[in-house]
């Protein structure tokens, strides 16, 4: 996002003010659409904070992809925090392209929808698409948060979210902040891992990718495959 002001135009005085929802006199007037970038942010974590944060980040798309520690470090209270990932959160639903009730096709599908929301952050996390019948997106769920170069994956935590949303298969999608799509070596043990512990319970793990910024990704699943057959076609021409 820039980080030019936008030009706020003149605002009939009728328009000024608006109701509160439901007579509650508490609930603040709703902000301009136009607002600036700092008046905006001030909304969710206060004057002082947003001023500081833009001050030291650069701008709005810096703060929203910042690792938790580093916002902390410049004064953002944890609640606040977490208004502030929500309402991040909010905004990519309602500008990404819905994934909901569409089919995965291919790791493609998956990066095309996670590059954009994980590809550029700080931080790593792990998320997954839950699917239904022919491998339809039911649901789109958040696992866990890392640092920029550590995360945790919890097997149990995660495939409980995956039974609670009804899930018959999943595909798994994590970030790597430092730029290049390749897994490391404990990726794909959690990749073989939790596709081991989805058959016991018929949840098929359709893929595990990797995004990057500028646009890499890395379908370790797909490469697992290929390995597999590989070494397959090379004991076939071996015989």
């Amino acid at each position: 996002m820039s980080k030019r002001a936008l030009a706020v135009q003149p605002v009939a005085e009728a328009e000024k003010k608006v109701p509160a929802v439901g007579g509650d006199a508490g609930v603040a007037e709703h902000a301009p659409i136009d607002a600036t970038d700092s008046a905006l942010l001030a909304r969710v974590v206060g004057a002082n904070v947003a001023d500081r944060l833009l001050r030291e980040v650069g701008d709005l798309r810096g703060v929203f992809l910042a690792a938790d520690q580093r916002l902390l470090k410049l004064g953002l209270g944890r609640d606040r925090l977490r208004l502030l990932r929500d309402a991040a959160e909010l905004g990519g639903r309602v500008h990404a392209p819905s994934v909901l009730g569409t089919h995965l096709r291919s790791a493609g599908g998956v990066a095309e929808f996670f590059g954009p929301r994980i590809g550029c952050l700080e931080v790593r996390e792990f998320w997954s698409l839950a699917l239904v019948g022919e491998r339809m997106v039911q649901s789109v769920l958040f696992h866990s948060r890392g640092t920029e170069t550590n995360l945790d994956v919890f097997p149990n935590s995660v495939l409980r979210d995956l039974v609670r949303a009804g899930a018959s298969a999943v595909a798994f999608c994590t970030n790597h902040p430092w730029g290049t799509a390749t897994p490391m070596d404990d990726e794909v043990e959690s990749a073989v891992n939790l596709r081991h512990l989805g058959k016991l319970i018929d949840i098929e793990v359709v893929d595990f990718v990797v995004v990057a910024p500028g646009g890499h990704r890395y379908s370790v699943i797909g490469a697992l495959q290929e390995s597999v057959e590989n070494a397959a076609a090379r004991t076939g021409a071996s015989n």
